[in-house]
């Protein structure tokens, strides 16, 4: 009976009291065990704006025990001109530093993990905003979950007759920028960045094979194609060469670039000759293929993914699990025939007794291979990309605020998906009429008005 007393002894209660002191009392000893980027730093901040400082900081002798990230938060606040209040403190009771430190660790550690499964499932039952939530908590996966509330089904609208947009026209749309021009110009492009450069890159130049898309009910069967599309084997690695420059001299992070199968080597040479680090080739698997008089109809696209030589870091989204096959599950068909419940999914058929309801789901990872159904109809653009597509690059390679830079901006699906995801896209798009489309896409979707510059 003596042997269970002191097996559970009662637990002390070490807490002496709560008191408040000047955030330059308390004394940083952690030996930076651990490291907060800035990205987190900003959501700490904006967690202490938005919501007070609601967290005792941990203290042994006025040494913290928990809390060194608030006080880095708290001084970068007060350098901002925030207004410290006294900050709230409890004082640990322990008898050596060596207990001291252990305590430390166990607030560093923090033992449990938080699951997707487990934060989607506390996010909707607390009807929480993801959206919101990912401006100001540092979780993993929340971004992810954030991104799944946002509409990304949406269509951009036709060209319109004779253009309104001119060569040299630089438009404010929002926080985003667009400029009627040449991306081989470096001139073009120092107008367009206005002294900023890009975090990141995606986009989609011509593939050189004279292509004009989907016809629909054009008359005819006649329609514009794409400029720059039709060129000889030197011309168009001269005119890769001058894109990929810009694109290197503009850009401090990672960079995506579209690409036919047949140019892709044209485009890897050019990239590299212009001081680019070739990493990877992600493959987009499309649902459906243009008809041609190959022997196999293409099914995918590459995308060349890299970045500046130069640079000595690159942002990439905390969670390395992507791969470099891109792709997103189609919608799975079910019916109930009185008796089965049958599930259709890319040709296989699964019967199950009974009335099933549910939802299936798969676990996305971050691979070299990315599956998005490629757009229904293309009567905005030729080659136009689905805006799933360019949003996968862009929370993986940028955080909210940073620049987006797409050279070849066609109908704008880099600038709405940056729009979506609380990015800023500055854009450069050679025929006017696309312009015009890019335009009225952004105001259909934003209810506002996009301001045309003066020179």
């Amino acid at each position: 009976m003596s042997d269970n007393k002191e097996k559970f002894k009662p637990i002390i209660n070490k807490v002496l009291d709560c008191q408040s002191a000047l955030i330059s009392d308390f004394i940083a000893f952690n030996d930076e065990l651990k490291e907060i980027s800035q990205k987190n730093l900003g959501k700490l901040k904006n967690s202490i704006v938005r919501n007070g400082f609601t967290k005792p900081i941990i203290t042994w002798h006025m040494k913290i025990l928990d809390g060194h990230q608030r006080k880095i938060a708290l001084e970068s606040l007060a350098f901002d001109g925030y207004t410290l209040p006294k900050i709230p403190y409890v004082e640990i009771d322990v008898d050596s530093e060596t207990k001291a430190k252990e305590i430390l660790l166990t607030c560093a550690a923090q033992y449990g993990e938080v699951t997707k499964e487990r934060l989607e499932y506390f996010i909707s039952n607390n009807r929480l905003n993801a959206l919101d939530l990912s401006s100001f908590v540092a979780l993993p996966r929340l971004e992810d979950i954030a991104c799944q509330e946002i509409d990304l089904n949406e269509e951009a609208p036709e060209p319109k007759g004779d253009p309104v947009a001119k060569m040299g026209d630089v438009y404010q749309l929002g926080r985003h920028r667009l400029i009627c021009g040449d991306s081989t110009d470096r001139a073009t492009i120092e107008r367009l960045m206005d002294g900023q450069k890009a975090d990141m890159i995606f986009t989609d130049p011509p593939y050189n094979v004279d292509y004009t898309g989907g016809m629909g009910t054009h008359a005819k069967n006649e329609r514009e194609g794409i400029l720059n599309d039709k060129m000889s084997a030197s011309q168009f690695y001269a005119f890769l060469l001058a894109a990929c420059r810009n694109m290197i001299d503009f850009c401090t992070g990672g960079i995506y670039i579209c690409m036919s199968s047949s140019e892709l080597d044209t485009l890897k040479v050019a990239f590299e000759e212009s001081g680019g680090h070739w990493q990877s080739f992600i493959i987009w698997v499309k649902n459906t293929f243009t008809l041609s008089r190959s022997d196999y109809q293409h099914t995918y696209e590459p995308i060349l993914y890299g970045w500046p030589e130069k640079i000595k870091n690159h942002y990439f989204i905390e969670l390395r699990d992507n791969g470099n096959v891109w792709e997103d599950i189609m919608k799975v068909k079910s019916e109930y025939n009185g008796e089965n419940t049958i599930i259709k999914f890319q040709g296989f058929e699964l019967r199950l007794k009974g009335k099933v309801e549910g939802q299936i789901k798969r676990g996305k990872q971050k691979t070299d291979i990315w599956r998005y159904n490629k757009p229904v109809k293309s009567d905005e653009h030729p080659t136009m990309k689905p805006i799933e597509l360019c949003a996968e690059a862009i929370k993986n390679s940028s955080t909210e605020g940073r620049i987006v830079l797409d050279l070849f901006l066609g109908s704008g699906s880099t600038l709405i998906a940056a729009e979506k995801l609380k990015r800023i896209c500055y854009g450069c798009e050679l025929d006017p009429k696309f312009v015009d489309v890019i335009i009225d896409r952004w105001e259909k979707l934003t209810g506002k008005k996009a301001i045309k510059l003066k020179n």
